[in-house]
């Protein structure tokens, strides 16, 4: 008797859509941040990035990367009505509720040791009177490209005096939230309201995954998240218009939270009942997509990939002799565009070429050019 092999179905999802108006909030003062690394952000998010002073640059960056396990609650039950709302919650907390919010993540984050067993994070105690220890865990732990010693260590100093912590955060949020975003919220409120009311008309059912990432977003499944999705069996979008093309995920073991940057209209054309196909990419879109293809360094790591069929970050590295910032930053922004995939080696992350993403560009591009 031959060999006989099972390959598992991929499992259909529960498609709902959801206003989250505080999250969307935050989320869209950490774009101001995140402007300069991603290109084809709306037009306005620009304009206020293109506005931020290096002070408020740098308590922006106190407060979100700092304090953000404080109020950025992404997979949390609790809903704000708005950004304000919780502000005015996290200026009502008890701050010893907050300290206990801010260690509970600290103390929670993965690391590993040089064996690669877990490694145990140091006492509560040892983080908030030692500068070291508190910088060194950190530093095991960090996701970001390189950790900024200098900000965390304002954050070691802050964490001093709960109550002056508390203030000097709520005054930040505030501050930015005003200076930055407040005008253009109404309308982007607006932009919400429409999006939910039109993807709320139509009918998403008998979907995997992949299928209903594509057909409300028009995105294919990012390669980092393929993993993280196996399991899940209900997928809530949040309309984000601050986010152009660009998604921001929040998985769990069986739901995940996908925020997305629906346009104006995004979600009026789909038909009920049916699995539609991935809607025109849009020119911004398609502007992001070009604009990934525009530096040279993007253009060295893509050709290096076309050569090999997979590498690690270190061997990306060495070989084109970056830095550990440039290369982290590049690689991050070759994945949110889909150009590569990205998955974890033991605790390396390796990269390769996602062809069916840069076959789908060209497509794109070409069919842009044959308009009528």
């Amino acid at each position: 008797m031959s060999d006989v092999q099972f390959v598992l179905a991929p499992g259909l999802v529960s498609v709902e859509f959801e206003d989250d108006p505080a999250l969307v909030g935050v989320d869209g003062l950490a774009n101001l941040l995140r402007a300069s690394t991603y290109p084809g952000l709306p037009d306005w998010v620009n304009r206020a990035a293109n506005r931020l002073t290096a002070e408020d640059r740098r308590d922006l960056e106190l407060a979100l990367d700092g304090f953000g396990s404080l109020f950025y609650e992404k997979e949390s039950e609790r809903r704000w009505p708005s950004f304000e709302a919780l502000v005015d919650a996290l200026e009502a907390a008890d701050p010893a509720d907050l300290m206990d919010r801010f260690f509970t993540k600290l103390c929670g984050m993965g690391s590993t040791d040089e064996t690669g067993s877990e490694a145990a994070p140091p006492d509560r105690e040892t983080l908030l009177t030692d500068r070291e220890a508190f910088l060194g865990w950190l530093d095991q732990t960090w996701m970001g490209e390189e950790l900024d010693r200098d900000l965390f260590g304002r954050v070691h100093e802050l964490l001093q005096d709960p109550p002056g912590m508390q203030r000097f955060v709520v005054a930040i949020l505030r501050r930015m939230w005003d200076a930055y975003l407040a005008a253009d919220w109404p309308q982007v409120r607006a932009q919400i309201a429409a999006n939910l009311a039109a993807f709320r008309k139509q009918h998403f059912r008998n979907l995997t995954v992949s299928e209903a990432l594509r057909t409300v977003t028009g995105r294919e499944l990012p390669g980092a998240w393929e993993d993280k999705l196996g399991a899940i069996n209900r997928l809530t979008f949040i309309p984000a218009p601050h986010l152009g093309p660009y998604l921001v995920g929040m998985i769990g073991k069986t739901t995940a939270r996908i925020m997305f940057g629906a346009s104006p209209s995004h979600g009026a054309t789909a038909e009920p009942e049916t699995k539609s196909a991935a809607p025109t990419m849009s020119r911004s879109e398609l502007l992001v997509r070009l604009n990934m293809l525009g530096d040279d360094v993007r253009l060295q790591i893509l050709e290096l990939l076309v050569q090999e069929q997979e590498l690690c970050a270190q061997e990306i590295i060495s070989r084109l002799e970056l830095s550990q910032s440039s290369a982290s930053r590049h690689l991050a922004q070759l994945t949110a565009t889909g150009y590569i995939k990205e998955r974890r080696r033991e605790v390396n992350k390796c990269y390769s070429l996602n062809r069916a993403r840069i076959e789908d560009t060209l497509n794109a591009l070409a069919a842009f050019f044959q308009k009528r």
